[in-house]
């Protein structure tokens, strides 16, 4: 079966520009440049066309999936944002959360000896998730209530 033996796989190496109508995947040393086909397709997923070789992709690319189909043709079934690099590694707990943005969220964590007793428990097996969270829509549609913490089961 050659080629076709891999067709149902669903591969993650594609790269795609949000406003670009161009998928790009690895080669080797260059990158497989694919154009949108411009037919709409009979199922959901767009295709796309082996357009040629290029030695680098543009700035932005999104992380994707895509499908074999024939030798010049593939399906794009869709992306994600890809995660930033960390410059520096994280030291602390409160660094590692702090890098995930949304840092409101953490505005009012408090958590001992840089959360290294979480580590452990987390290790061990003994760490104990409690949370609790309000939606009244009959007082206000708008807010919400939540609050969690986290114990050792071992340590109490």
């Amino acid at each position: 079966l050659g080629f076709w033996s891999s067709s149902t796989h669903t591969h993650i190496t594609c790269y795609k520009h949000p406003t670009m109508e161009k998928v790009y995947i690895r080669d080797g040393h260059y990158w497989i440049e694919y154009h949108e086909d411009n037919r709409r397709p009979t199922r959901g997923a767009i295709i796309y066309i082996r357009h040629g070789l290029v030695q680098s992709i543009p700035e932005g690319c999104l992380r994707g999936t895509y499908n074999y189909l024939e030798p010049t043709k593939i399906s794009y079934e869709g992306c994600a944002h890809i995660t930033p690099q960390i410059d520096t590694t994280p030291t602390t707990l409160q660094d590692v959360l702090q890098s995930w943005g949304n840092v409101w969220v953490w505005e009012y964590l408090r958590i001992s000896d840089n959360g290294l007793w979480l580590a452990e428990a987390l290790h061990h097996g003994s760490a104990v998730l409690v949370c609790d969270g309000s939606y009244q829509p009959k007082l206000n549609k708008n807010l919400g209530a939540a609050a969690w913490t986290i114990e050792c089961s071992s340590t109490k």
